[in-house]
């Protein structure tokens, strides 16, 4: 049964991961442009 819950956590974690992975990369995106704009003080 431990087994079964694993897995699922493992499923979940790995789905989780793939959702956000965009925003991350939007984010990212965003701080790098943020740091290399000129308003900066």
């Amino acid at each position: 049964m431990s087994a079964l819950i694993q897995h699922i956590a493992k499923v979940a974690v790995a789905d989780t991961k793939l959702y956000f992975e965009p925003f991350v990369a939007v984010f990212k995106f965003i701080k790098n442009d943020f740091n290399r704009s000129p308003v900066k003080n």
